[in-house]
């Protein structure tokens, strides 16, 4: 996507600041963004701070928060969907088509079981939707790159002059 060949030591190299300077923060405050699939390519790619950091998100941002907001929507209703399935799977299936135990799982009264269940239905669905989710708020990050920037233009010229 930006022209540059990566391999593994480049990776290498960057995953201190990938990993621990950026982790805390994504596993908390930005964990509550209705556009943060949109706004992590900026931190993690552009390497800025600061003042610079907050100035190009709401760059990024400006006209754009309702379409991440409606996408992140989306992802988060798919979720939901594939979570109510999976039960509604358990439901259907359940010997002797009574749905009780199914019921009683749902309701909680299984204690620990019910949770792990629960759980472990969550995380599956978000196994599975959570690449799709990074791929279009980085789609859409391109996208406001070019529109901003002109960035497919400038690799052109790079590409084209770089003999």
């Amino acid at each position: 996507v930006f022209g540059e060949d990566t391999g593994a030591r480049d990776l290498w190299r960057a995953q201190r600041s990938v990993w621990w300077h950026q982790l805390p923060a994504t596993l908390t405050l930005r964990r509550l963004s209705p556009w943060r699939s949109f706004t992590q390519p900026a931190y993690q790619l552009e390497g800025q701070h600061g003042s610079a950091l907050r100035k190009r998100r709401k760059q990024l941002l400006r006209g754009k928060r309702g379409a991440a907001t409606s996408m992140h929507l989306a992802f988060a209703h798919l979720e939901i969907i594939f979570v109510v399935a999976a039960f509604a799977l358990a439901m259907w299936f359940e010997p002797n088509g009574h749905p009780a135990g199914a019921i009683d799982l749902l309701r909680g009264e299984d204690g620990l079981a019910a949770s792990v269940a629960m759980a472990a239905v969550y995380a599956a669905a978000v196994l599975v939707v959570e690449p799709f989710y990074v791929a279009a708020g980085f789609a859409m990050y391109l996208n406001r790159r070019v529109e901003l920037e002109a960035w497919d233009i400038e690799q052109e010229f790079r590409r084209a002059f770089a003999a």
